[in-house]
């Protein structure tokens, strides 16, 4: 994968052996590195899959012991408070679907105001 964001970037943030904070932080900006740069993400995804990765941050996914880690996903607004609390920088998915969420209620309290008057 000649395109992937991760070509040359050093392969320790992405199969790290650090355990506790720093692993967890290596990951997140592996994962970061995906979702925000990488235009075969989703190719990368479907490898990891179709060869049965075990271990490592495989298109924006963080894989242990074979599976998917549970995670708040990208793109939802979820994501996004995640990307803040945790200092990283945050994702175009994520910044557009808070965006979107923030203009939502911003439309429903304009509604809910119309209704009252």
């Amino acid at each position: 994968m000649e395109r992937a964001a991760c070509r040359n970037k050093d392969p320790e943030l992405f199969f790290t052996e650090k355990s506790g904070n720093g692993g967890r932080a290596d990951a997140a900006r592996a994962v970061a590195i995906c979702q925000q740069q990488c235009p075969v993400i989703l190719q990368c995804r479907q490898h990891a899959k179709a060869t049965g990765e075990r271990h490592g941050v495989w298109g924006g996914q963080l894989i242990d012991d074979g599976k998917p880690l549970p995670d708040v996903l990208c793109g939802t607004e979820s994501g996004y408070n995640r990307h803040r609390r945790l200092k990283e920088p945050v994702c175009i998915a994520c910044r557009k679907a808070s965006n979107k969420a923030r203009e939502k209620r911003s439309e429903r309290r304009a509604a809910r105001e119309a209704a009252l008057t």
